[in-house]
């Protein structure tokens, strides 16, 4: 069973009418459907005869060439001098937490102390890695735009003096 305020709207969808409502051309606001004037600009709306279907698409957008590089800073990367900095400072502090967590080995020779290095290295290693492939991901640099390009002007034909 239809819910009552849609069996309008049904009833024109399934006879091939128009369900949604025209577009004033004056001020590009809704008309609602059986609206004789804009209820905005008081313009006159559109009689069936005059509408104008408007095209619901978007055309795509141009296309473009692109080159990859991990060279050149990007929109969303680093320029080579940033990645490389980050890649000393993720190593640093890598070769800082190892050393730290070496020194209970060296100062009491337990195996069992080795064991700190390893729990440290294992996530470490993870949100380094991590890190590191989006700090040395590609930018993708725009080459060029690919738009259509006008044919050749029309020719013109001299006229002739009577």
């Amino acid at each position: 069973m239809r819910h009552p305020r849609c069996a309008d709207t049904w009833g024109r969808v399934e006879s091939g009418e128009r369900s949604l409502p025209d577009r004033c051309e004056a001020c590009d606001s809704w008309i609602p459907a059986g609206a004789e004037w804009c209820v905005v600009c008081w313009a006159p709306a559109p009689r069936a005869a005059e509408r104008r279907d408007r095209p619901l698409t978007v055309a795509p957008p141009p296309s473009v060439v692109r080159t990859p590089s991990r060279r050149r800073a990007g929109a969303l990367t680093f320029g080579l001098k940033g990645r490389i900095a980050i890649t000393a400072v993720v190593a640093l502090v890598g070769l800082g937490g190892m050393l730290f967590f070496l020194l209970p080995y060296r100062a009491t020779g337990s195996s069992i102390s080795l064991a700190y290095t390893a729990v440290f290295l294992g996530p470490y290693g993870t949100v380094a890695w991590l890190v590191l492939r989006d700090v040395w991901k590609r930018a993708w640099q725009p080459v060029e735009v690919l738009t259509p390009r006008p044919g050749p002007p029309p020719a013109v034909t001299p006229k002739e003096d009577a």
